[in-house]
């Protein structure tokens, strides 16, 4: 992950969180909170009214980027460690609620639903959400952030079950094995 150099470039950083982060920013000027590009091509209301929130709902952050909502059964601390500004999308967490979801798994998911999938596969198009996970996973996995809930996967008629997973990815880099195997043996801990 220690990057001191791209593209034959010498870096003024030795990560690479920002390149990748840059690199799968696909936010509007609009949903940047910039003023859109004078000599960029405009796009009409027309053309923005598929994206999510009409490609001009205001998202503080890149695709990929540290988590914004946490999930935890720890009776009051979900409010203190969602304390960010986490655009939520309004539909998505009004039909979740009014389907008994709770409040902070919805929110948690109606997050995810302010962007739109990158990629889908036509053979992957219409499926049976009741029993395929693959449009869930497409928009969660097109959501780069440093600790992400995953769903069970489908289930198999031989091996073992696997269950709800958590899934840590926040490692840039540490400066020595050491501080790596540290880092790697408290999530281990954290996890269980």
């Amino acid at each position: 992950a220690a990057t001191p150099v791209l593209h034959g470039r010498l870096a003024d950083t030795d990560v690479r969180w920002a390149t990748v982060a840059a690199s799968v920013d696909d936010r509007t000027p609009f949903e940047r909170g910039e003023p859109p590009d004078e000599s960029a091509p405009r796009r009409s209301a027309e053309e923005l009214a598929p994206l999510a929130g009409g490609g001009v709902a205001p998202l503080p952050k890149s695709r990929y980027e540290s988590i914004s909502v946490y999930l935890a059964n720890c009776g009051g601390c979900m409010k203190r460690y969602n304390d960010l500004d986490a655009p939520v999308d309004g539909p998505s967490l009004e039909r979740l609620l009014e389907g008994g979801v709770d409040e902070d798994l919805a929110r948690h998911v109606a997050h995810l639903f302010v962007r739109d999938p990158l990629v889908i596969m036509k053979s992957r198009l219409r499926l049976d959400d009741a029993t395929e996970t693959d449009h869930f996973e497409n928009l969660q996995g097109t959501n780069w952030q440093t600790v992400r809930w995953k769903p069970p996967p489908r289930a198999t008629a031989c091996g073992p079950q696997v269950g709800w997973r958590v899934e840590f990815r926040s490692m840039e880099v540490q400066l020595t094995d050491f501080e790596n195997a540290a880092f790697t043996t408290f999530v281990v801990l954290v996890s269980r």
